[in-house]
């Protein structure tokens, strides 16, 4: 079953950064760019065009020890911290069609997890045993899809509406939130995980 509530749009602030110059210290994020935390929260994930296409860095929560993960000239983007902050989720068209991959937390180890075309917004489940993502199967037709976190039962969730995005995890693992388009303005559905 699902539920519909108002979307709402929050949006975060960081800190001034402990960034000596400022070819190494962190740019705002523009439209189009996510951020995210590791389980500790010691350490930030983010994309950047900094370097000329979309890529993966990480840096400590104050904003020192800056480091590029991908070097991806179709570029890298979505990063998403598994639970236990090793591995890394993103989304990538390294192939010639957005794509799931993951990565250890260093860069290293890169698996590719998607092959269907159009694959994207990775996110982990609180256990790291699972990943959800959307997936655009039937022209346009976005769909959550739910996979085991090496890639395999990769499964649908049922028919949740028109463009659903942006899935996240609900504390306890049951229930994946996301943004889907009801109408003239967004709402927030839960559905089952």
């Amino acid at each position: 079953m699902s539920r519909v509530v108002p979307a709402a749009l929050v949006l975060l602030a960081l800190a001034p950064q402990a960034c000596r110059d400022e070819a190494t210290a962190p740019q705002p994020l523009r439209s189009g760019q996510v951020a995210a935390t590791s389980a500790s929260s010691s350490k930030i994930a983010f994309t950047s065009t900094r370097d000329g296409h979309s890529q993966i860095y990480v840096m400590n929560a104050d904003g020192s020890a800056l480091t590029r993960l991908t070097n991806d000239t179709a570029g890298a983007t979505w990063p998403s911290w598994s639970p236990d902050g090793q591995h890394i989720a993103f989304q990538s068209t390294r192939d010639g069609h957005p794509e799931i991959y993951v990565m250890a937390a260093d860069g290293s180890n890169v698996t590719q997890l998607t092959t269907n075309g159009y694959d994207i917004e990775p996110s982990w489940s609180p256990d790291g045993r699972r990943i959800a993502f959307v997936r655009d199967k039937l022209n346009d037709k976005l769909q959550i899809w739910v996979m085991n976190s090496d890639g395999s039962s990769q499964t649908p969730l049922p028919n949740v509406g028109d463009r659903p995005e942006y899935p996240s995890w609900s504390p306890d693992g049951r229930q994946i939130a996301f943004q889907t388009d009801f109408g003239p303005e967004p709402a927030v559905s839960a559905g089952d995980g």
